[in-house]
């Protein structure tokens, strides 16, 4: 329950790198709460 809670405050995050459907690159995703990373250039890709 600790876990959930410090998603939602976006205090810690369980990072996981996935691979978009159409393979043009891969972005991090939460395995807890579902909530995307986005990059430095706002695009939500890793370059």
């Amino acid at each position: 329950m600790l876990k959930m809670l410090m998603c939602k405050l976006n205090l810690r995050h369980a990072w996981h790198i996935e691979s978009s459907e159409d393979g043009s690159g891969r972005y991090r995703r939460c395995t807890r709460c579902g909530k995307y990373d986005r990059d430095s250039d706002g695009s939500g890709f890793m370059h």
